[in-house]
């Protein structure tokens, strides 16, 4: 995004009476919100802390749960004397486990932690730089602004003057006071006034 674009919208449409330093932090806060470079380096802070969390969830212990359930269904008929009846048999069982490991010591995994640490402290690091970057860009890009209505309103009332000026030396010059040259002098400044107001 092109500060100037909404820089100079946001100061001519601002109050007259605002303090600069009170418009270049709104101004600030406005980049804080729609620079593009700004958000990229946010999604990028953001995966760099997700490299940590990574790394840390291969030191945790895992913890695996199972379960079953088996159901039976039968038919029986004693072919001697007993005392149990015969007939249909239906039941189920269900069975239940769970198994929690927690590693004593693994080197890959441990260099993973360390690896994901390294990334998002430099994902932090990256972030602080892109917002100095940002506050810087849209510092110079205020003062440019500024710089250039003081420039045209300089070139403005030069050429008011001169203006005046050159109509003051064609007065004289119609009644015999000056020579032309004075008058041409005086257009030569007025004409240079004028390139300096227009736009380049």
């Amino acid at each position: 995004m092109s500060f100037r674009k909404w820089i100079l919208p946001c100061l001519l449409l601002g109050p007259s009476t605002a303090v600069y330093g009170e418009d270049l932090l709104e101004i600030y806060h406005q980049a804080l919100a729609h620079d593009a470079r700004w958000a990229a380096a946010q999604h990028a802070a953001t995966a760099g802390g997700e490299k940590l969390a990574q790394g840390r969830a291969a030191l945790l212990p895992t913890l695996s749960v199972s379960g079953s359930k088996t159901y039976y269904d039968a038919s029986i008929e004693y072919q001697s004397s007993t005392p149990l009846a015969s007939g249909d048999r239906d039941y189920s069982i269900r069975e239940y486990g769970a198994n929690l490991t927690q590693p004593l010591y693994r080197k890959p995994n441990f260099a993973q932690y360390l690896q994901g640490r390294a990334q998002a402290a430099l994902a932090e690091i990256q972030l602080t730089a892109a917002r100095t970057e940002l506050a810087l860009r849209v510092a110079q890009a205020y003062f440019d602004v500024l710089f250039a209505q003081d420039a045209l309103q300089l070139a403005t009332a030069q050429k008011t003057a001169f203006q005046k000026e050159y109509d003051q030396a064609q007065a004289r010059f119609a009644a015999g006071a000056v020579a032309i040259t004075d008058v041409h002098e005086t257009r030569a400044r007025l004409d240079l006034a004028i390139s300096r107001k227009s736009p380049r």
